[in-house]
């Protein structure tokens, strides 16, 4: 597979991952404002709070990646590129590794 082909499998893979998350996050909301649960505060929790900022740090890390590698807008430049990339990769490891722990937090919640 060329780098295109790879760019455009990574990037359809964390659309799906986005989709994933949104519908956890919908899906979090509706059982906590049903009746049957007792109608739950939202965000009682740190792994709420943690899960939201990662959900929030996702949704700008994609869309800049998207801008940057997908769209290919003139305002980056080849000189910037390898800079946000490098920036691209640490914050993609760091929204994985918090990923993992908000995963955690839920499980011993």
């Amino acid at each position: 597979v060329n780098r295109k082909g790879i760019k455009i499998i990574h990037g359809m893979q964390w659309t799906l991952a986005m989709c994933c998350g949104t519908i956890g996050l919908f899906a979090a909301f509706k059982s906590q404002n049903d009746a049957k649960s007792g109608f739950l505060s939202h965000f009682y929790s740190f792994h709420s709070w943690v899960g939201l900022s990662v959900m929030a740090l996702f949704l700008c890390q994609f869309s800049v990646a998207f801008a940057s590698f997908g769209l290919q807008i003139r305002c980056i430049g080849v000189i910037q590129r390898p800079r946000v990339l490098s920036f691209h990769r640490f914050v993609g490891n760091f929204i994985y590794m918090m990923t993992t722990s908000t995963v955690l937090l839920g499980i011993t919640e």
